[in-house]
């Protein structure tokens, strides 16, 4: 396909361009609110205007200057001598092998949005080096006690919402403090209540989460550690089938374990898994999750060993 001519074309399509590079540039900016970024969009658009209108510019010459054959301007008004043929010389309307404006742009934009993750990662509510363990109660209760561990990071945040999965009865929640064991005070909030202290609303309003009042705002630099303490009872997770007993959930954190009741022996897992013995005789399997892939599908069968004594329900 050949470069356009009409100048309406042109310039529609530079306004196409202009146009899709602001909203886009709109959208960054909003999913990632921070001066940083709001500069270097304001640069990478400035830059791309430029380009536009140099391309404008660029065309438009070209149409005027290559739209006939030209000879090349100091050849044309020179004489040859006899018997020497002049060759006419078409300039192309671009050179074979020449880089187009956008493919140098598009650096730019990975740039802006590389930088911008990272601001995004510092202005929402994130947590980072999350670890759980999921300690499995008695098969005929359904429950397994969750302790989770997690770093709170963004700067001045005074909260920690940790959700409520859908379909799991949760009970028995306590949060402390990882660096000094105390306890700190919480309360269960519907998403929707917990979007008033978010800009932006980051919640499921449906859902239901553990609001945790932090022991001081993050400070710059600095993180809170936190213990989340919780019993969910979840039939459709944890659940026997025959003589086996199963439990089956998506993992989505990086580090997770899931240690069995007393007096059972692990029969499949149906992804990798570190297993070790506790010192008080049960056994634990540890998980890792890489991220790349989503969400770390997890499903144990385990079997009450011949002999063994009477279920405790794994709380230590």
């Amino acid at each position: 396909m050949g470069d356009l001519a009409s100048k309406p074309l042109i310039v529609a399509k530079g306004l196409l361009f202009l146009g899709l590079s602001a909203v886009t540039a709109a959208l960054i900016l909003l999913e990632s609110p921070s001066t940083r970024v709001a500069i270097l969009l304001a640069v990478l658009l400035n830059a791309r205007s430029f380009e536009i209108l140099f391309a404008w510019m660029g065309t438009a010459l070209r149409v005027l200057y290559v739209g006939l054959p030209r000879l090349d301007a100091s050849r044309a008004h020179r004489q040859e001598p006899p018997g020497v043929s002049v060759t006419p010389v078409v300039y192309p309307s671009r050179s074979k092998g020449a880089t187009p404006m956008s493919n140098r742009t598009f650096p730019a934009l990975v740039a802006v949005l590389a930088l911008s993750s990272g601001a995004h990662a510092q202005n929402a509510f994130l947590s980072s080096d999350a670890y759980t363990r999921y300690e499995l109660l008695a098969p005929e209760t359904h429950q397994f006690k969750i302790y989770y561990e997690v770093t709170e990071t963004t700067v001045g945040s005074p909260y920690h919402f940790n959700p409520i999965r859908k379909g799991s009865e949760a009970s028995d929640e306590s949060v402390l403090d990882g660096a000094t064991g105390k306890p700190l005070r919480f309360e269960v909030v519907t998403g929707a209540q917990g979007n008033a202290e978010l800009k932006p609303a980051r919640l499921d309003p449906e859902g239901q989460y553990i609001k945790v009042h932090l022991p001081r705002p993050v400070p710059e630099g600095g993180e809170t550690r936190l213990v989340i303490i919780k019993t969910y009872k979840d039939a459709a997770t944890y659940y026997t089938e025959g003589d086996l007993i199963v439990w089956k959930r998506s993992l989505g954190n990086s580090r997770n374990s899931v240690v069995l009741p007393p007096g059972y022996e692990i029969v499949s897992s149906a992804a990798a898994a570190q297993v070790m013995t506790l010192p008080d005789g049960r056994l634990k399997l540890a998980f890792m999750n890489g991220g790349s892939g989503g969400a770390l599908e997890v499903l144990i069968k385990a079997r009450r060993i011949a002999g063994a004594g009477p279920t405790s329900g794994g709380v230590r």
